[in-house]
This record gives structure tokens, sequence and C-alpha cells, in this order.
């Protein structure tokens, strides 16, 4: 069962996923008026997904990358080139998270050429554990697909745990576990 309403010209969708009590709320851009009818609607459910998840404005470049830092501590300021970035948005207007996809000509263990990748994807520690990575998934998801995209892939570092079980969480597999190698020349 899917159904997309407008509420004050912000598009929600609607989703039930196993059963009748099972409900997803996406809007499609942040507004605080829409968000709330969205909440409204989904309290019926058992579960509850609406997000404020919304593509990244150029002027919070710099607040993402800020929250980059901190999924890479010591590596240059990230750029975001040629990827589509999402953020989701704290009731007080900051960020408390973003994912970030591009489109990669090939991703070792994947079945289409080109394909969607996640190149980043993080969460605030105090909002993890409340939808909001779920979220930003969704939105790149609903992206890949309105492009015509079957499949998405990810990657992480076999020591990140935390990463593994959130990728876990959201319905990744598995594909290729590989060791990278370098030598002095």
């Amino acid at each position: 069962m899917s159904c997309e309403v407008f509420l004050r010209d912000v598009k929600v969708r609607l989703e039930g996923y196993s059963g009748p009590d099972l409900l997803r709320v996406s809007c499609s851009s942040f507004d605080p008026a829409a968000t709330s009818i969205a909440m409204h609607l989904a309290k019926r459910s058992s579960y509850i997904c609406a997000m404020p998840v919304r593509p990244m404005r150029a002027s919070e470049l710099s607040h993402v990358q800020a929250l980059a830092r901190q999924l890479w501590p010591g590596e240059p300021l990230y750029e975001f080139r040629d990827e589509q970035v999402f953020v989701w948005e704290r009731e007080q207007g900051c960020l408390g998270g973003f994912a970030s996809v591009s489109i990669r000509p090939w991703v070792q263990g994947s079945q289409s050429e080109p394909c969607p990748h996640v190149e980043a994807w993080f969460v605030e520690s105090d909002l993890r554990h409340g939808g909001v990575g779920r979220a930003l998934m969704v939105a790149i998801e609903d992206w890949c697909r309105e492009r015509g995209y079957r499949e998405l892939t990810s990657d992480a570092e076999l020591r990140n745990k935390v990463s593994l079980r959130a990728h876990s969480a959201v319905g990744f597999k598995p594909t290729v576990r590989i060791q990278y190698f370098k030598k002095a020349i």
C-alpha cells in the first residue's frame, strides 16, 4: 500500500510495510506544519518514521562538512563533488545528520553499471537509534528509484562495527570483503 498526498504543497508519501499498522511517512521538503500533519497521520500506526529529511541547501555545505569531520576525523575537508546530499534537520533548525550518494561507473559486488553508491552516512550520537539514519537512507533509496536504479551499494571498514550494524539494519547485505595493500616504491 502506498499513496502520496500533498499537505501545504509538500508531497508526503505514506507507505505500509507488512501490515495496516505499519506506516512510513516521508516529506519531500521540510515544512513544520506539513511534518506535524504527517506525524498526526502516522500516530495511528505502531511504527512511525516521519523525519524532516530533505536535500542539502548550498548554504549548508559548511555545516555538513562539520558533520563529515566527525565521521572522518583527521581527513581533508570533504567536498561532496558530484553527490546528492540529504540532511536531517532538528526542530531547532540545525542539522543532526546527513547521507550522500553518487553514481559510480561500477562497484565491486554489484550487478548494476552504473551504480548508485552511498558515499557518506552520519547521524550525531544523541540521535542514533531513533530512525534518523533509516530516514536518510530512505531518502537516498527514493532518489535512486526515481532515476530508474534498482540497486544501491555502500561500504564500511570491517573494523567499524557500528557502521556494519547500521547497514545491516537498513537491509544492506555484504558482498565482497577485500583488503587493500600499499607499498612505497
